[in-house]
């Protein structure tokens, strides 16, 4: 065989498996105590209550999809914080991570947040975007 043959057998090969790595990468995570949300790095189309047209598909940008699944997570957390009147100190220190995480700018290392676990919780510092 022709070995131009097997260099564009090579190149759609990797071209394939650089294509599924990154599908498979493209999604993030985080988690407290259970609770999990997840979003992607790149648009996706997507149906949602967020979206313009409620429950119709729409095309969500990362950030907002970041944001709002960082609400999600926060917001179970503290409904687990409550439960135990705010003495679970751990959780309430991933709790104000996880909200620096939501608020600081990337480029600020050492970015403070005054709001307490409480403020977070119970002030409605929480909103979801639209899309």
């Amino acid at each position: 065989m022709n070995p131009r043959i097997y260099l564009g057998i090579a190149v759609l090969v990797l071209i394939i498996v650089l294509y599924a790595l990154g599908s498979m990468l493209s999604e993030q995570c985080v988690s407290i105590d259970g609770c999990k949300g997840c979003w992607y790095t790149v648009k996706k189309e997507i149906t949602s209550e967020l979206c313009p047209t409620a429950n119709k598909k729409c095309i969500a940008e990362p950030y907002k999809m970041q944001h709002n699944a960082l609400v999600d997570v926060l917001l179970c957390a503290c409904a687990k914080a409550k439960k135990v009147n705010y003495e679970d100190e751990e959780l309430n220190r991933k709790i104000i991570d996880v909200y620096k995480q939501m608020n600081c700018p990337r480029n600020v290392l050492n970015c403070e947040i005054s709001a307490s676990v409480t403020d977070v919780c119970e002030k409605g510092l929480l909103t979801k975007w639209k899309y």
